[in-house]
């Protein structure tokens, strides 16, 4: 099971038996860094996979946002075309308020979601950035 190329130090002859033992030793060491390796691959990857749900996150909140800002605009554009009619304007300015409001509730609450989604984007970048300094260090 010993590679092509490598010396199976049990095999050598004339080596005194602490240099056989290193090499063992040696042998083992490599395992153990290529299994390490492998597990911060994976590591690496899943974090990566997050940070790109984050990101989908984000851009998703960015989406819901830009509606409610639309449907705001809308409101107050239809808002001051019937503010133009005298007679229907009184009743159509109370309902267009309260609306007006719900849909700003609805614009702050889109952008709080935006920058928790922000946020989390930020963080998972971070964590990505430290595992490939990390994973530097092993190549």
């Amino acid at each position: 099971d010993i590679p092509v190329g490598i010396v199976d130090p049990r095999n050598v002859t004339g080596l005194p038996e602490s240099v056989r033992t290193d090499l063992g030793k040696g042998k083992e060491l490599m395992k153990r860094v290529v299994l390490r390796l492998r597990e911060s691959k994976r590591t690496f990857d899943d974090l990566v996979r997050v940070r790109e749900v984050a990101r989908i996150q984000l851009e998703a909140e960015e989406e819901a946002r830009t509606r409610a800002e639309l449907d705001l605009y809308q409101e107050k554009l239809r808002n001051e075309s019937q503010a133009r009619d005298v007679t229907a304007a009184e009743d159509f300015t109370k309902t267009s308020k309260k609306e007006l409001k719900r849909l700003e509730v609805l614009v702050k609450a889109a952008d709080k979601s935006r920058d928790e989604a922000r946020a989390k984007l930020a963080v998972e970048e971070a964590t990505v950035k430290e595992m490939q300094v990390k994973y530097a260090d092993y190549e």
